[in-house]
């Protein structure tokens, strides 16, 4: 319940609490994957990102048939830490499994575009496209929010090169 309600705080642009209830779900229950992963989920968001990736690793071992999105969400800690190539791997080994998941392709976007790769980043905006016609910038950037305003932003451009529409 505390990693659920951490998350509603996360999403809510509430990051301190958002913190304090995943760390009190991670004392209550250290050998729960879900409540690892779900903090480790809110550090992304607050900057905590080695920690994140530590919590990652933890809920992938103590679960090892995991939930799909304990792959992106490690891609996307990896990505924000500048380690694009094992980024990749994490998004890529997901789509293997689902090939039509929204979020790898999107963070594929942001990862190939950081990259320089804006070849790649334009094929998996592409992708994006073809999945969620509908999609948009402001609606994906929306909640969570990054407690560093200027993460949201630099996603927002990355988006924006690759022809993602606002």
């Amino acid at each position: 319940t505390y990693a659920l309600l951490g998350t509603i705080r996360l999403v809510s642009g509430d990051h301190g609490e958002a913190v304090v209830l995943g760390e009190q779900a991670v004392a209550l229950s250290p050998n729960g994957a879900d409540v690892a992963a779900l903090l480790a989920y809110t550090l992304i968001y607050t900057g905590d990102l080695e920690r994140s990736i530590g919590l990652l690793d933890r809920a992938m071992r103590l679960s090892p048939s995991y939930p799909d999105w304990y792959r992106w969400t490690l891609g996307q800690a990896y990505r924000l830490t500048g380690r694009y190539e094992d980024a990749v791997g994490a998004f890529t080994t997901h789509l293997d499994d689902n090939p039509d998941a929204l979020t790898p392709h999107v963070e594929l976007v942001v990862t190939y575009s950081e990259m320089g790769d804006e070849a790649r980043a334009r094929a998996e905006a592409a992708e994006v496209r073809r999945i969620n016609p509908g999609f948009s910038i402001q609606i994906w950037t929306q909640a969570p929010r990054y407690k560093d305003p200027a993460v949201t932003r630099r996603d927002i451009e990355t988006l924006r090169r690759a022809g993602l529409p606002e």
